[in-house]
């Protein structure tokens, strides 16, 4: 096994340690801090995974703020080659569970659209370095999306999610890494 498969692996196990409580508690401190990002405030559409497993850090308040908001929500849609396409969603109605259980647009709500180059794109991890670097679900759907991606990278995460890793080649950081204690700019921001 990997030291990347042994970091998921332990990472995942704490996440999944983490009362249910404390993980919402944690989840508003992180939303307080991104609602905070300049340039999270600033982008013309938000691009965002749909939580779904193991305490991930909950998305649907974000998605839900942004359509108050009245700013663009684009969610991610699995196409082939692992590679991401985006759709426009307007309400949790147009969601149904799609490949590996997560939560997709229903076929007749799907709208796919293009990124703007001004977005903002919450990327899901498992374990995050200083640096920016994260280490993922192993797909790769995001470090393809986000070599060519001309906004701006935020994942949100736990503070105990900290971990250090020698990244492979293919690995895309974000450019900042949103927690329950601050927003940390990684070298690429």
């Amino acid at each position: 096994m990997s030291n990347k498969a042994q970091l998921r692996e332990a990472a995942l196990a704490w996440r999944r340690s983490l009362p249910e409580a404390v993980a919402v508690e944690r989840g508003r401190a992180i939303q307080e801090n991104l609602f905070g990002l300049e340039s999270y405030c600033a982008a013309s559409a938000i691009l965002v995974y749909l939580s779904a497993i193991d305490n991930e850090v909950d998305t649907f308040g974000i998605v839900r703020r942004e359509w108050i908001q009245e700013r663009d929500v684009l969610v991610p849609v699995m196409a082939p080659g692992r590679r991401l396409n985006w759709s426009r969603i307007e309400s949790m109605d147009d969601l149904a569970p799609g490949r590996f259980g997560l939560l997709e647009p229903r076929p007749e709500c799907l709208r796919l659209t293009p990124p703007p180059t001004d977005s903002a794109c919450l990327v899901p991890g498992i374990a995050f370095a200083r640096n920016g670097h994260r280490i993922g679900y192993g797909g790769g759907y995001y470090d393809r999306f986000l070599a060519d991606f001309p906004g701006t990278s935020i994942a949100v995460a736990y503070e105990g999610q900290w971990t250090e890793f020698e990244p492979e080649p293919h690995d895309v950081p974000v450019e900042y890494i949103v927690t329950e204690a601050a927003v940390y700019p990684s070298q690429k921001a």
